[in-house]
């Protein structure tokens, strides 16, 4: 090819000289003498390429694994190759048709055995006199089957997300669907509590997102009800908020009477901006002091529990002011 190399630059360097010499225009002879240049150019290709696909080439191929005759009752157990690479070596074109084209090295499941995958592609390409098999890997392949069983798990999700400032999440992840069913060999499926899903991140996050999570992949020989799940998050602005609520005094004996000092706190929390005018109407929390905590505590003071008392909000406490309260018993006269 370097002979058809020199002679183009020859050419070339003799059309600019014309180029030049007619004032920067070719002649219409000039470009009639490249296009049929140009044509020698492809068929000397065409013939290169013919004559070197008759020569004999070696190669290494990706064939895919299958297992057929493998009953409804039963499932592959242990690790069976997707795929085997194989050596080989033949003519250009037998090996081109190969190469576009990989078969399938189908192996039978229908008893427990371990296969000679050197054979099995050999056997493969019997017909074609023009292909030597030199190496496959794996060159054994075990078949295994045990009783098929299914299973109903749960979904995790592996999703990790994190939302921008002033922003948060109104609920935990929803995953639809939220189980799937796992079928393979008794061994496989025994055992499973949950599903997992691929591991993926969503960073500053200012609103609320659907998206298709793929499931983490099966071992070989089990299936999967589904291949992905649908992943949703309801994401809101928050805003601060602040209520004042009395503080009350649970599980006292009958007739004890404890005093507190304050009686009234004020607790701070965020909530979705989108609820706060419900504020006017609900009060989101209630603090208390349990006597118990009292008869324990010898310091004279104690911190106050806060309690969630609605879920139509979603709200998110802060602090109380004060974060401890006094307190003393009241002695009946």
């Amino acid at each position: 090819m370097s002979s058809f190399q020199d002679i183009w630059i020859r050419f070339t360097r003799q059309t600019a000289s014309r180029d030049d010499s007619n004032g920067g225009q070719a002649p219409l002879f000039g470009w009639k003498k490249t296009g049929v240049f140009g044509l020698a150019i492809l068929l000397a290709f065409f013939l290169w390429f013919m004559v070197n696909m008759g020569r004999e080439y070696s190669v290494t191929l990706e064939l895919p694994v299958e297992v057929r005759n493998i009953s409804e009752e039963t499932a592959l157990s242990g690790e069976l190759p997707e795929q085997a690479t194989v050596s080989m070596s033949g003519e250009g074109w037998a090996l081109l048709n190969y190469y576009n084209n990989p078969p399938k090295i189908q192996l039978d499941g229908s008893r427990q055995q371990q296969v000679n995958m050197l054979e099995e592609v050999r056997s493969l390409f019997g017909n074609a006199s023009n292909i030597s098999v030199k190496q496959v890997i794996p060159p054994i392949a075990t078949i295994q089957t045990e009783e098929k069983r299914s299973l109903r798990v749960p979904v995790r999700s592996r999703v990790d997300v994190t939302v921008r400032e002033r922003y948060g999440t109104l609920s935990e992840p929803v995953l639809r669907p939220d189980s799937i069913t796992v079928t393979g060999a008794a061994s496989q499926v025994e055992g499973l509590t949950e599903w997992v899903t691929e591991p993926a991140e969503i960073a500053n996050l200012d609103e609320s997102v659907t998206m298709n999570i793929p499931l983490s992949p099966p071992e070989s020989g089990m299936v999967l009800s589904v291949s992905q799940v649908e992943f949703f998050l309801p994401v809101a602005e928050f805003t601060e908020a602040e209520v004042r609520v009395p503080v009350e005094i649970r599980n006292a004996p009958l007739g004890k009477m404890i005093e507190i000092n304050p009686s009234i706190v004020t607790l701070r929390f965020d909530i979705p901006i989108e609820e706060y005018t419900l504020l006017q109407n609900l009060t989101p929390y209630t603090a208390f002091v349990d006597y118990l905590e009292i008869l324990q505590d010898d310091s004279g003071l104690v911190t106050p529990q806060v309690e969630v008392l609605t879920e139509e909000l979603h709200v998110r406490f802060k602090s109380a002011f004060p974060s401890r309260i006094s307190y003393y018993n009241v002695i009946p006269q």
